[in-house]
């Protein structure tokens, strides 16, 4: 048992007689919160049989905020939309009874922290189209301002401070939503996954060493349908110079190592490593047994020596096909690798000395992304930045190898606000409406695009840096969809009690789902001694007209001894709330 909630199971069994509800106020007292759509709940269930919500900029309400959502509520229990960034507020709840008081509450207060970064001072997204009718809706994340808007360009929830892991200087990348309703992000040192209230649920092993490598973490890191993480880390490997040099090239270079068998040249390798919930290493796919020499040597630098380069920077999974693309933007190539061979099966992109890649030469150049869609093809922000050509997004099919795979193309230099040019950066993410959402990466652009061409959706990302006053377009890593930002709230209470000799048998309890997303409960019963007596695991409580469940539950007790029952949120386990009784 979690030692915070035995602790508070303790103190309850000392002072209870009747069933009471432990709830705490939500937002705490002197909260900073780091979103502006505010979920409130006091303590008064069971006070009056409606509620009414006070919220305003004093204490006094001399400055009241007024909304329809906050009257008259058969449960203390309110939703708060489009509140402001950087300001203070207060609230309290009263409970009434056939429309008269019944309970004042207390008053409390909160304050909704300012969007910043060590590099900016504040961040806007100037919206210059929404079709609300043809794009996905929902909100859309920027991972450089580490900042979720919706469609119209507010900002609603920024990434939240959190004690040696996040602060205003921590560069923040790859910023996304997973299945469960957290977020995933890559920070310079690890991966790291939170809820949306900040609260850490994993992060990644730092330092990680394999073997005798120690492994930087870097550009890509997701969660699959298991609950396992994958991310992409880099590891130095000394590979063999095949080029005949001047001494003085050789000598002038970095990392060179000279030895009886050969020069060789240190460089970056990359691993695409997936982990357990417990940080084990369940699997592991090495980019340097896959390239060649021959490859490796191919470009050169400008003095002449071989680049060495291959820059893995994305992945994407087709985990019921059991396969990976993995993309390397330095060799302008994306590989299909099947998991349980560790094989590449197939190979996209510029063809090198090697023969590799098979299939769709001079396609694509200096990619960014490449995201296994649906339907199983292949979806690439192609930066083309060596060509000076201008950007473009490209689906090649993966399930028909052929001499033109091209699905789809649509190039970035579609109109007279940017020359359609990304150097670095940019993703594409397949949407639930078969639209393409496209981070044009430096180009501070994001679009929503039909499969027919048509943009229903574009907005540019921009900031004032420290000092300035004008706005400037602030660069982008990648930029995700997030249909809806979750909130897990509930409220349990005791319907009914039924007793035999003055023995409680069977109590009902009505878990009422007072957030806005579906979610399942774990009820326990412990008795005076801590111990769980009864579990169980309610159905899904859907949010709509009628958002309850009804859990009957037997006590069978041999006296009149307390027991009390935690119900925690199956979606967010450290939501927990207890009724209590003796």
């Amino acid at each position: 048992m979690n030692k915070k909630i035995r602790n508070l199971l303790h103190i309850i069994f000392i002072v209870l007689n009747v069933f009471n509800s432990i709830f705490a106020q939500i937002p705490k007292n002197n909260s900073v919160l780091h979103y502006t759509s505010v979920y409130f709940e006091d303590s008064l269930v069971n006070s009056g049989n409606t509620y009414k919500l006070f919220l305003g900029l004093d204490s006094l309400f001399k400055k009241p905020i007024l909304l329809i959502d906050t009257i008259y509520k058969k449960l203390p229990a309110f939703h708060v939309y489009k509140l402001n960034w950087a300001t203070t507020y207060y609230w309290r709840v009263d409970a009434y009874k056939d429309g008269k008081i019944a309970k004042q509450g207390e008053i409390h207060k909160f304050s909704i922290m300012t969007i910043k970064a060590s590099y900016m001072d504040t961040v806007r997204l100037k919206v210059i189209k929404n079709i609300k009718n043809k794009n996905n809706g929902g909100f859309i994340v920027f991972d450089n301002c580490r900042t979720i808007f919706d469609r119209e360009g507010n900002p609603v929830w920024t990434l939240p401070l959190t004690k040696d892991i996040i602060d205003f200087n921590t560069v923040i990348r790859d910023l996304k939503i997973t299945k469960d309703n957290t977020l995933t992000f890559l920070t310079l040192k690890t991966p790291i996954e939170i809820d949306f209230e900040g609260g850490v649920l994993w992060k990644g092993i730092k330092p990680l060493v394999i073997g005798k490598d120690t492994i930087k973490y870097h550009h890509d890191f997701k969660k699959d349908n298991e609950g396992n993480y994958w991310v992409l880390g880099n590891r130095i490997v000394y590979r063999k110079l095949l080029k005949k040099l001047e001494d003085n090239i050789v000598r002038n270079e970095d990392k060179v190592l000279i030895t009886d068998s050969g020069i060789f040249r240190g460089c970056e390798m990359g691993l695409l490593m997936k982990f357990n919930k417990d940080n084990q290493l369940l699997w592991m796919w090495d980019a340097n047994n896959y390239l060649k020499d021959v490859d490796l040597n191919y470009k050169l630098s400008g003095n002449g020596f071989p680049s060495f380069s291959s820059h893995m920077n994305a992945f994407s999974f087709n985990e019921k096909m059991d396969e990976v693309c993995i993309g390397f933007r330095d060799l302008s190539r994306i590989v299909k690798v099947n998991v349980k061979t560790g094989k590449v099966i197939s190979s996209y992109g510029e063809k090198y000395p090697s023969g590799d890649a098979k299939y769709a030469d001079n396609t694509f150049f200096s990619q960014h992304d490449c995201s296994l869609t649906k339907a199983n093809s292949i979806l690439i922000f192609s930066n083309n930045t060596l060509k000076k050509e201008p950007s473009s997004v490209i689906e090649l099919d993966g399930n028909n190898l052929n001499n033109n795979p091209v699905l789809w193309q649509f190039n970035l230099n579609f109109d007279s606000l940017t020359d359609g040019r990304s150097e670095r950066c940019g993703n594409v993410t397949d949407l639930k409406n078969d639209n393409l959402l496209v981070c044009a990466g430096t180009l501070n652009r994001t679009f929503e695009i039909t499969r027919k061409h048509e943009i229903v959706w574009d907005a540019f990302i921009q900031c004032k840096v420290n000092g300035d006053t004008n706005w400037t377009a602030l660069k982008q890593y990648r930029s995700s969809f997030i249909p809806k930002i979750p909130i897990y709230q509930f409220i349990p209470v005791v319907e009914k009690t039924e007793t035999k000799n003055n023995k409680v048998k069977k109590i009902k309890v009505v878990i009422n789902n007072t957030g806005n997303s579906t979610d399942s409960y774990i009820l326990k019963v412990f008795d005076k001694n801590q111990k769980v007596m009864i579990q169980k695991l309610t159905k899904q409580v859907i949010v709509n007209n009628n958002c309850t469940t009804i859990i009957d539950v037997p006590i069978q007790l041999k006296d009149k001894s307390a027991f009390t029952i935690s119900i925690t949120s199956n979606s967010l386990p450290n939501r927990v709330k207890f009724l209590t009784s003796n």
